[in-house]
């Protein structure tokens, strides 16, 4: 399998579609299904450093938890610059400065080096809709996560092609694919034609899973 890195010059990286998207958070047991709340994101392109920067904005409203999460990633390479994650109860920031990272959780500061170029864990979302997905294709790559604050490995692999909602009746054919957070097992559907992630599965416990799909 493949080490993907920032700036591979196989993928198009400053060809991302920026624009804002909406999902319905749902909780299912088994069959039964009920909505909990929704989520939005924005992608913006802006100048940070004199760089030209995709700023990634999460906002997460539901009857669990509420998040906000920004990323600020190269327009060109994806390479991480800057991370801050806000849930109803703390805030970590995540500031990438070259030979280390420097975490900044309240009052309290932790620096860890970096020996090899990585991703930040909230751009994977944004990286999985611009690789070249077909059957059989697979890669890894290296991410901080903030939430573990550790760099993990993550693993990336189509399992199969489907038809998933777009908007409203509409459906179109995805790619489903399974992306392996060192343990944790998130499922994306990437739309074929437009690379559009339409719908993310997260299994909870035994029968329960956390949706975000269109409506």
């Amino acid at each position: 399998m493949s080490v993907l890195l920032p700036g591979d010059p196989s993928i198009p990286w400053s060809t991302f579609a920026k624009k804002v998207d909406r999902k319905v958070v749902i909780i299912q047991d088994n069959n039964n299904r009920k909505s909990v709340g929704f989520t939005t994101e924005n992608v913006t392109e802006e100048v940070y450093e004199s760089e030209k920067i995709l700023k990634r904005t999460q906002i997460l409203k539901s009857d669990l938890l509420d998040i906000e999460a920004i990323s600020m990633i190269s327009k060109d390479t994806f390479k991480p610059y800057k991370h801050k994650i806000s849930t109803n109860s703390t805030t970590k920031t995540v500031e990438y400065l070259g030979s280390y990272i420097q975490l900044i959780k309240g009052d309290s500061e932790k620096k860890i080096k970096i020996e090899n170029d990585l991703f930040e864990n909230h751009s994977v979302e944004m990286v999985i809709r611009l690789l070249p997905l077909q059957h059989g294709y697979s890669t890894h790559l290296f991410v901080f996560h903030a939430g573990k604050e550790k760099i993990i490995k993550v693993s990336i692999s189509v399992v199969a092609k489907e038809f998933v909602k777009k908007n409203g009746p509409n459906m179109v054919e995805s790619w489903k694919t399974e992306v392996n957070f060192e343990g944790t097992i998130q499922i994306y559907w990437i739309s074929i034609k437009e690379k559009e992630l339409l719908k993310q599965e997260n299994v909870l416990s035994g029968n329960e899973k956390l949706i975000f799909e269109r409506e």
